[in-house]
């Protein structure tokens, strides 16, 4: 549905979220948009809206340094900030509960445990929860 507003960078996150998911053996996600811009108060964002029972879910990464406290952003930076906003997503779509897909508990840590064990300690849950 919005995936034509999508920018290069963008379409590559998205095809980095589908190639994250099937190695994580999770199910397809069907994000309708990924926004990559310079929000200064989030490192991302992850948004569900349902009107009509139509379910539009959006992902936004900010690249601006300040929210990172760094000069230069690295790729494993906005990555790990994609993978958090994608965890909070994927506990939407398997649980429907606002409280456990939206928050940072016992659901989310376990999720990002999870993602550390698979990947073999490459994302942490440390840098996950940030």
């Amino acid at each position: 549905m919005f995936k034509h507003l999508e920018n290069v960078n963008e379409k590559e996150m998205r095809k980095f979220a589908k190639r994250f998911c099937k190695d994580m053996n999770w199910p397809k996600l069907k994000i309708s948009r990924f926004k990559l811009g310079r929000m200064s108060q989030f490192r991302g964002y992850a948004l569900v809206n349902i009107i009509n029972n139509v379910e539009n879910r959006f992902i936004l990464v900010s690249n601006n340094p300040v929210v990172y406290a760094v000069d230069t952003i690295e790729n494993y930076d906005l990555m790990c900030a994609l993978v958090h906003e994608m965890v909070h997503i994927y506990l939407w779509h398997t649980t429907k509960k606002v409280e456990w897909a939206f928050s940072h508990g016992k659901k989310f840590i376990k999720v990002c445990e999870e993602i550390q064990k698979k990947s073999r300690g490459f994302y942490t849950v440390k840098n996950l929860v940030n």
